[in-house]
């Protein structure tokens, strides 16, 4: 029986070898595995997420989660943002032995999520890991940070998103001081001053020297960081025509989502057009059941709000700008008919900077504005000039501390007029400005300074100084203005001439008309997007949209074990929190991966080879970063160190193989490896060499779909036998029993 016996040995040391290749592991002594705490995760936490899915391909978004953390658990709400079809979620997760945190994201009716805490930061605060939806056969990678601690200040988010110096910012959120002294806010490192405060939101202008990157709120509670950061960069589109884009019948009015990934177009024939604004396609024109006609994006990014031709406001999800709700507008007792009227109305309907207070205006004869509270769904204010008045536009000064209603007199006197509502009192003021005939929209100037009123029968623009309330000036433009909008960088006034087929680009310094553009038949809205990298203008006469100035996308994803942040130059990258950017047309840019505490930067992939990438059309890249020690204890880790019993290293290799460590036969090997190979010295010492030469070997093989199959093949035998060993054993024993005898009968 030697010949078994060397057998037999030498298939066990085999698959000793190759389950140690495919999954390291660690040990210092032969006693059993010590427990250790978890990584502590309660708080709030905000990143980005990239991954694949079988349906969409690449497929990138942020995320934020709210979590609570007991001895064995973590359980929480979540909310994705992106590319996404649900995007609220419960999370319910194991915080056990052996420092891993992994649970599930139920986002009912989408696919179930499930994810693992793959490595933490404790210097920064950063953390990341893996996830899969078997569903879609979707698979990818998270990275995040904390932004808020329990009991502590919670920023929610910052409207807008994107501005220059001297920019009107609100920050939203919960906990916050009650006096402008009470709290110490930076953009990016840069003090800024408050200019006014509650518990629930605050008013700041972007400061001097201020740069991209998160907003930070500090109080007697504690630090608050913003989920997004602000992007101090904020443009100005180019007058010039760059996209068509065919959409449901009748758009009118347009909109932008907060993070400006997607456009939602309401129509009079009841859909609303959701666009990918990545690569200008229409994603779906799920319908309102009635006619839309004004639109606007929540600053939240959870949900979108048009008025509805037959009454009220629908309310829509923002990841598919399907309908989910409904609110009445009611005054007295009476519903009032929200924006659908005979007289063009793109922009009837405005939000307050906080996100609390809808403003909607009847467009016909006698109607009102109202004041919708949206988590009551009820009317709180609403405002009248009688029979003979037609309340048309609206908008809302940054400052938080005023809104402007336009009204058309519908007699011959031509007493058109825009009149000044104060958003804290919930009342009219006794002001009331002198405009052009049939004033249409108004815009804000970002700093607050100035209002733009487009005079829809009288082919002007009136100025209006929003600190002295008069007339500074009135402006020429084309025939009819209808929709008007400010750039975020404060240079720019985009007024759509809805009987010239143009837009007017106004000059904000001098208030001079710069440049007319021609777009489609009948243009009606123009918005424009947070970033200032572009504009859409709505041509209900051709049933389409416009581009003005349309960037080109650059899409970063990140994959392997570890975590690190992306950043490019010129800037728009911060991956991080901002995982796709918009850059004018053959920009080189030059992208800078660095790895966080306990990992390492391993390679490009994609189209950023060396990572840099001409951008003459829209791009993706990957930047894979690798884990060189697993998640910490207590909250900490993630900063070096080696394998451990207690702290066991990642199966690299067999993780490359199966493209998740959540696969199940990864999941096999791991056990494996902990509960039989960490026993002996001689396995020990394989898996400190394997822990340190195995990562670049497994993103050799990640890259490689044909030697990553080659891989699971080699593994599979291993995965049965560990699987089954009974059965397997009794196989070995069989074979060594047929190689003895016919060894035997050789000899004989």
């Amino acid at each position: 029986m030697r010949i078994e016996s060397r057998s037999l040995a030498r298939l066990a040391a085999g698959l000793m070898v190759v389950a140690l290749a495919a999954c390291g592991g660690g040990g210092n002594d032969d006693s059993p595995p010590a427990p250790s705490s978890p990584p502590d995760v309660s708080g709030v936490w905000a990143g980005t997420w990239t991954g694949s899915n079988t349906a969409q391909g690449l497929v990138t978004g942020t995320w934020e989660a709210e979590l609570s953390q007991s001895a064995s658990g973590v359980t929480g709400t979540a909310t994705l943002r992106g590319d996404v079809d649900c995007i609220d979620g419960a999370v319910d997760a194991s915080a056990g032995s052996n420092n891993i945190v992994m649970g599930t994201l139920d986002r009912p009716p989408c696919f179930q999520n499930t994810w693992m805490l793959t490595a933490v930061d404790s210097n920064s605060g950063n953390a990341g890991g893996t996830w899969t939806q078997p569903g879609q056969q979707g698979q990818g990678t998270f990275t995040g940070i904390r932004i808020a601690k329990p009991g502590g200040p919670r920023v929610r988010f910052v409207n807008p998103p994107a501005g220059t110096p001297n920019a009107l910012v609100t920050i939203v959120g919960t906990n916050l001081g009650a006096l402008p002294a009470d709290n110490a806010i930076t953009f990016n490192g840069t003090p800024a001053e408050t200019l006014s405060a509650s518990h629930v939101a605050l008013t700041a202008r972007v400061p001097a020297g201020a740069t991209s990157g998160p907003v930070r709120l500090t109080t007697a509670q504690g630090l608050a960081i913003s989920p997004l950061h602000f992007n101090r960069n904020a443009t100005f589109p180019e007058p010039v025509v760059t996209a068509t884009i065919a959409t449901a019948a009748v758009p009118e009015g347009v909109t932008f989502s907060p993070d400006g990934r997607k456009s939602y177009v309401a129509t009079r024939s009841a859909p609303v057009s959701l666009i990918n604004t990545a690569n200008n396609f229409v994603l779906g024109s799920p319908t309102t059941g009635a006619q839309a006609h004004s639109i606007v994006a929540g600053p939240s990014g959870r949900w979108v709000y048009v008025t509805n031709g037959s009454g009220g406001i629908s309310v829509l999800d923002a990841a598919t700008a399907a309908k989910t709700d409904m609110i009445p507008v009611v005054v007295n007792g009476s519903m009032v008919n929200a924006g659908g009227g005979p007289t063009l109305n793109p922009q009837g309907l405005a939000i307050s900077m906080d996100g609390r207070h809808l403003f909607v205006s009847d467009n016909q004869d006698g109607g009102a504005v109202v004041v919708i509270d949206i988590a009551t769904k009820t009317a709180v204010a609403s405002f009248a000039l009688g029979p003979g008045w037609t309340p048309l536009g609206i908008a809302v000064n940054p400052d938080g501390q005023r809104a402007y209603f336009a009204f058309a007199d519908g007699t011959a006197s031509n007493l058109d007029v825009v009149r000044v509502f104060d958003t804290v009192k919930m009342a009219p003021t006794a002001t009331s400005i002198p405009v052009g005939a049939r004033p249409t929209a108004i815009a804000v100037t970002p700093d607050g300074a100035k209002a733009y009123v487009s005079n829809y029968l009288g082919n002007s623009v009136t100025v209006i100084d929003a600190a002295t309330s008069q007339v500074k000036t009135t402006i020429a433009v084309g025939t009819r203005p209808a929709g008007i909008a400010v750039s975020p960088d404060n240079s720019r006034v985009y007024v759509v001439n809805n009987g010239s087929n143009s837009v007017s680009v106004i000059g904000v310094v001098n208030d001079l008309v710069l440049a007319p553009v021609t777009v489609g038949n009948g243009p009606e809205s123009i918005a424009i997007s947070p970033d200032g990298a572009r504009a859409y203008v709505t041509n209900a006469g051709s049933n389409t949209v416009t581009e003005l100035d349309g960037p080109v996308t650059l899409t970063i994803a990140k994959s392997g074990t570890g975590i690190g942040t992306v950043t490019s130059n010129p800037s728009g990258i911060a991956c991080g929190a901002t995982c796709q950017a918009r850059f004018a047309a053959n920009t080189v840019v030059s992208l800078s991966a660095m790895a966080a505490g306990g990992s390492t930067f391993s390679g490009w992939s994609g189209n950023c080879a060396g990572g840099v990438v001409t951008m003459n059309v829209t791009k993706s890249c990957t930047a894979t970063f690798t884990a060189t020690a697993p998640p910490g204890g207590g909250g900490g880790g993630g900063s070096g160190g080696s394998c451990t019993q207690s702290n066991p290293c990642s199966c690299f290799i067999a993780t490359a193989a199966y493209g998740s460590s959540m696969a199940g036969d990864v999941v096999t090997l791991r056990r494996f490896r902990d509960d039989h190979l960490m026993k002996s010295e001689a396995g020990r010492a394989f898996v400190q060499l394997y822990y340190r030469y195995s990562p670049p070997v497994a993103e050799f093989i990640r890259e490689r779909d044909w030697l990553r199959a080659v891989v699971r093949g080699a593994l599979w035998p291993i995965v049965t036998v560990i699987k089954h060993p009974a059965p397997a054993a009794s196989i070995v024993l069989l074979l060594a029993l047929a190689v003895v005898r016919i060894r035997r009968a050789n000899a004989a």
